[in-house]
């Protein structure tokens, strides 16, 4: 760690370039993170195998919490909540001081993840009836599954496996740790919940302290606290400029720090909107029709697949390609992403330019089929071609090219294309009957023509009348009867339903 801190610092302290400091200090949070990981899991272990035991002794508990509770202030302010607290300054109580301040500092953070900005977190702690209660009230609601990870011990360890976010185990891990102690302490953890508000109840007994002093070395539980509740590089510093000439990503990215590296990554070239709840993306299509999607699962692949398939069943957004990141290197998991209609499923950690290409070469992709299909060529294989032998496919593209390069010719014919081809009329159709379902010359002619006019009713603002003269008819009436026949509805009822 010494080794990433180190450089780390020095960039920051010393680099005039403010890109740069802003990576250097995702490096360093990161590393933060992950050596507090590493400090928890060895405590948790410790508490596990019973190695470190509850140390009982009269403890100024009002004095002590209070000044935690400066941390959790700030964090307030920040996030306009009204954070209100009832403690005693003089309260004391025996308990392992240690264990208590992980207890409250744990649920705090909880309560505060919950509460939404302008909301409200209260704390109280008192002694009745010879009982320590603390009291922490918030306004956000619990779902009862959450409800069932905080109070259930042994649900949280069966699931400690599938958590694929360093932040989310860290969160799991510390709940874990509170359990035992809660446990250790011989207290009792309540959660009650309603549709505006939710209350966390802890209650503990009285303790006799133990007999004799132990030097006992802990964490800073209050470090972690603050380390989780640490601000991530502000998306604001990226000015995110809509620029109507450029293409649209979708970001769907709950992690701030990791919604921050994509926002940097793609903000230059693209118009990026950044969604931290999936469940948003519905109403954010809405809205606007990006020309990708990338979507980080972070572990919660059920809702990514849900997302994924209806997303790609649904005809409006069923062009839309998608990219699925995941930190799991499941190839099971990877088949169903893209069974369900992603268009890539890449694992991480992944490198930036590896990300940039891919969304480029599926954007191209995109723009490569869209010309196709809107090409006169396009028109006769989506129609009735089915071209099995090379000769004949050949043969069809060189007629194509001549329809195509010569639509506004009113010559154009099948006499002016066997002339063209250097071959008899007599042989032209000889050799356009040998090919099966080819339709007539002035069928294909005909069909090129109303694509292009399709076409140009769909990307230009030029009058029907122009338009029926650049796709080479010659009369208003004979275009909209062809094209109300191919179609099966008028150019103009068209190009008003494509608005």
């Amino acid at each position: 760690m010494t080794l990433i801190f180190g450089p780390c610092n020095r960039i920051i302290n010393n680099s005039l370039d403010k890109n740069t400091v802003k990576y250097a200090k995702v490096i360093q949070r990161n590393a933060e993170i992950l050596n507090d990981l590493t400090q928890e899991i060895v405590t948790f272990r410790s508490i596990e195998s019973k190695e470190r035991k509850p140390y009982i002794e009269l403890l100024p508990v009002g004095e002590i919490i209070s000044k935690d509770l400066i941390t959790f202030v700030d964090q307030a302010y920040s996030n306009e909540i009204v954070f209100e607290k009832e403690i005693d300054s003089k309260l004391v109580w025996n308990s392992d001081h240690f264990f208590l301040r992980t207890i409250i500092i744990n649920l705090l953070s909880n309560a505060f993840q919950h509460t939404t900005q302008s909301g409200t977190v209260s704390i109280q702690i008192k002694i009745q009836e010879n009982v320590l209660l603390i009291i922490i009230t918030f306004s956000g609601k619990i779902t009862e599954k959450e409800i069932q990870v905080i109070t259930s011990k042994h649900h949280l360890l069966e699931n400690i496996k599938d958590t694929h976010n360093a932040i989310f185990l860290r969160n799991d891990i510390g709940i874990t740790m509170f359990h035992n102690m809660i446990n250790l302490l011989q207290g009792e953890l309540q959660v009650n919940t309603t549709e505006e508000s939710s209350q966390f109840i802890i209650k503990f007994p009285c303790l006799e302290p133990n007999p004799q002093k132990m030097k006992v070395v802990d964490i800073d539980p209050i470090h972690s606290a603050h380390l989780k509740m640490k601000d991530s590089p502000e998306i604001k510093d990226i000015t995110l400029e809509f620029n109507i000439v450029r293409q649209t990503l979708f970001l769907i990215e709950q992690d701030k720090d990791m919604l921050w590296f994509l926002i940097d990554t793609f903000h230059e070239e693209f118009n990026i909107i950044p969604i931290q709840d999936y469940t948003q993306t519905m109403q954010e299509l809405k809205t606007f029709q990006p020309d990708l999607i990338i979507y980080d699962i972070a572990g919660n692949v059920v809702n990514s697949i849900e997302f994924t398939e209806q997303l790609k069943s649904n005809k409006d957004y069923a062009h839309i390609p998608i990219i699925l990141l995941s930190g799991e290197r499941n190839i099971e998991e990877q088949i169903k992403g893209i069974n369900a209609g992603a268009e890539m499923y890449i694992f991480k950690p992944f490198y930036s330019d590896y990300l940039k290409i891919s969304v480029s070469k599926i954007l191209n992709r995109k723009e490569t089929l869209k010309s196709y299909f809107n090409s006169p060529k396009s028109a006769y294989d989506l129609s009735n071609a089915k071209l099995v032998h090379k000769e004949d496919k050949k043969f069809i593209e060189e007629i194509l090219n001549i329809i195509n390069n010569n639509l506004d010719n009113n010559d154009l014919s099948a006499a002016f294309i066997a002339n063209r081809l250097h071959i008899s009329m007599r042989h032209l159709y000889r050799k356009l009957s040998g090919i099966g379902e080819v339709r007539s010359i002035s069928n294909m002619i005909k069909d090129c023509r109303l694509q292009v006019a399709k076409d140009l009713l769909i990307n230009t603002k030029l009058s029907i009348d122009e338009i029926a003269y650049k796709s080479g008819f010659t009369a208003r009436s004979t275009f909209f009867r062809c094209f109300t026949e191919k179609f099966h509805i008028t150019p103009k009822e068209f190009r008003k339903q494509q608005e």
